[in-house]
């Protein structure tokens, strides 16, 4: 709830909010749990623009006779991920930095 009255605003500004960890949306479970939902949001809508943006690679003539694919700066494997899914037979690796793929990988 927002405080409403400029008094109580101001003190809030100057002497920081009163007991913030008692407010059940500021508890570390509930900021985790939020973070954990948004990470998995961000991750489905990845994964959907990257099926679109894959399009073109999968609907070129050589494609079906692919048999590896390697995805340099793959970031967080996206691209790869849906290529191969297109194409269950292609083996897919990318080089990316570690923590870049593993935060879309959950």
């Amino acid at each position: 709830m927002v405080p409403q009255d400029p008094k109580i605003i101001t003190q809030l500004i100057w002497q920081g909010p009163l007991d913030m960890p008692s407010q059940e949306e500021n508890k570390e479970q509930h900021i985790e749990a939020l973070a954990e939902k948004g990470i998995h949001t961000l991750a489905r809508m990845g994964r959907a623009l990257c099926a679109q943006l894959t399009a073109p690679i999968v609907d070129l003539p050589e494609f079906p006779r692919m048999k590896k694919m390697l995805d340099l700066g793959g970031g967080p494997c996206l691209n790869c991920m849906a290529i191969v899914r297109a194409h269950p037979s292609l083996t897919g690796t990318v080089f990316d930095f570690q923590e870049r793929c593993l935060i879309f990988l959950r």
